[in-house]
Protein backbone atom coordinates (compact mmCIF):
# COMPACT_ATOMS: atom_id res chain seq x y z
CA UNK A 1 0.00 0.00 0.00
CA UNK A 2 1.27 3.50 -0.88
CA UNK A 3 1.55 5.93 2.00
CA UNK A 4 -0.56 9.03 1.46
CA UNK A 5 0.60 12.00 3.58
CA UNK A 6 -2.94 13.41 3.49
CA UNK A 7 -4.53 10.18 4.71
CA UNK A 8 -5.45 10.59 8.36
CA UNK A 9 -7.42 7.38 8.66
CA UNK A 10 -10.78 8.93 7.68
CA UNK A 11 -12.92 7.59 4.92
CA UNK A 12 -12.50 9.05 1.41
CA UNK A 13 -15.89 10.75 1.71
CA UNK A 14 -14.85 12.42 4.96
CA UNK A 15 -11.60 13.58 3.37
CA UNK A 16 -13.54 15.02 0.43
CA UNK A 17 -15.88 16.86 2.80
CA UNK A 18 -12.92 18.33 4.68
CA UNK A 19 -11.34 19.39 1.40
CA UNK A 20 -14.62 20.95 0.24
CA UNK A 21 -14.93 22.89 3.51
CA UNK A 22 -11.40 24.24 3.06
CA UNK A 23 -12.15 25.20 -0.53
CA UNK A 24 -15.36 26.96 0.50
CA UNK A 25 -13.38 28.99 3.03
CA UNK A 26 -10.78 29.84 0.43
CA UNK A 27 -13.43 30.83 -2.10
CA UNK A 28 -15.07 33.05 0.51
CA UNK A 29 -11.83 34.88 1.26
CA UNK A 30 -11.10 35.29 -2.46
CA UNK A 31 -14.62 36.68 -2.97
CA UNK A 32 -14.02 39.22 -0.18
CA UNK A 33 -10.77 40.31 -1.79
CA UNK A 34 -12.45 40.64 -5.19
CA UNK A 35 -15.23 42.73 -3.65
CA UNK A 36 -12.59 45.01 -2.12
CA UNK A 37 -10.80 45.35 -5.45
CA UNK A 38 -14.08 46.13 -7.23
CA UNK A 39 -14.77 48.87 -4.68
CA UNK A 40 -11.33 50.37 -5.24
CA UNK A 41 -11.83 50.31 -9.02
CA UNK A 42 -15.20 52.05 -8.65
CA UNK A 43 -13.61 54.78 -6.51
CA UNK A 44 -10.78 55.20 -9.03
CA UNK A 45 -13.24 55.51 -11.91
CA UNK A 46 -15.24 58.21 -10.13
CA UNK A 47 -12.02 60.03 -9.25
CA UNK A 48 -10.78 59.90 -12.84
CA UNK A 49 -14.13 60.97 -14.30
CA UNK A 50 -14.06 64.17 -12.26
CA UNK A 51 -10.46 65.21 -13.00
CA UNK A 52 -9.59 64.23 -16.55
CA UNK A 53 -11.01 64.83 -20.00
CA UNK A 54 -11.41 62.38 -22.84
CA UNK A 55 -9.24 62.53 -25.95
CA UNK A 56 -12.28 63.65 -27.91
CA UNK A 57 -12.79 66.62 -25.56
CA UNK A 58 -9.07 67.47 -25.66
CA UNK A 59 -8.64 67.37 -29.46
CA UNK A 60 -9.73 71.02 -30.16
CA UNK A 61 -7.32 72.32 -27.50
CA UNK A 62 -4.49 70.21 -28.92
CA UNK A 63 -5.19 71.51 -32.43
CA UNK A 64 -5.19 75.11 -31.19
CA UNK A 65 -1.88 74.70 -29.37
CA UNK A 66 -0.27 72.94 -32.36
CA UNK A 67 -1.48 75.77 -34.61
CA UNK A 68 -0.06 78.50 -32.35
CA UNK A 69 3.27 76.70 -31.94
CA UNK A 70 3.46 76.11 -35.69
CA UNK A 71 2.79 79.79 -36.38
CA UNK A 72 5.46 80.91 -33.90
CA UNK A 73 8.03 78.50 -35.33
CA UNK A 74 7.19 79.57 -38.89
CA UNK A 75 7.63 83.22 -37.87
CA UNK A 76 11.03 82.52 -36.31
CA UNK A 77 12.12 80.54 -39.36
CA UNK A 78 10.93 83.38 -41.62
CA UNK A 79 12.89 85.91 -39.55
CA UNK A 80 16.06 83.78 -39.76
CA UNK A 81 15.66 83.41 -43.53
CA UNK A 82 15.07 87.17 -43.86
CA UNK A 83 18.29 87.86 -41.92
CA UNK A 84 20.25 85.48 -44.12
CA UNK A 85 18.84 86.93 -47.35
CA UNK A 86 19.45 90.56 -46.27
CA UNK A 87 22.99 89.84 -45.19
CA UNK A 88 22.50 90.02 -41.42
CA UNK A 89 22.59 93.79 -41.12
Amino acid sequence: MIDNPHDDGKSPVANIRVSMARLEGTVGSVREKIDGIEGKIDRMESHIDGRYVTQQEFEPIRNLVYGVVGTVLLSVLGAVIALVVRGGS
